[in-house]
């Protein structure tokens, strides 16, 4: 059973809904982790906001939110989808040629 008990800020439960199923599964399986372990290896802890970010899904996005030690929880702010950069294409760009000497 998870020590600690998650509570969702309205954006952050919002946003998830707006997320593809993908990214739900991922962001469930790294919740329940927090639930046991939320200043686990995986968290990183912002002093001045006071408030952690940990990723999910390998890299598919980060989760900010803030922990509660007194009444035993997780408080989640918001996620962060982070796009994975598109693969270039190896062929050189197309150009257009004229019929003309003038290039025109």
């Amino acid at each position: 059973m998870a020590r600690f008990t998650s509570r969702w800020l309205e954006i952050a439960r919002d946003r998830y809904h707006s997320l593809p199923q993908d990214h739900q599964r991922a962001i469930d399986t790294r919740v329940a982790e927090l639930l046991e372990r939320p200043e686990g290896p995986a968290g990183a802890y912002h002093r001045r906001r006071d408030q952690w970010t940990t990723t999910y899904g390998d890299g598919l996005g980060l989760i900010v939110y803030a922990i509660s030690t007194e009444h035993d929880r997780v408080l989640i702010l918001r996620f962060v989808g982070l796009a994975r950069p598109r693969r270039r294409s190896r062929r050189p760009p197309r150009f257009r040629h004229s019929d003309s000497a003038t290039g025109f």
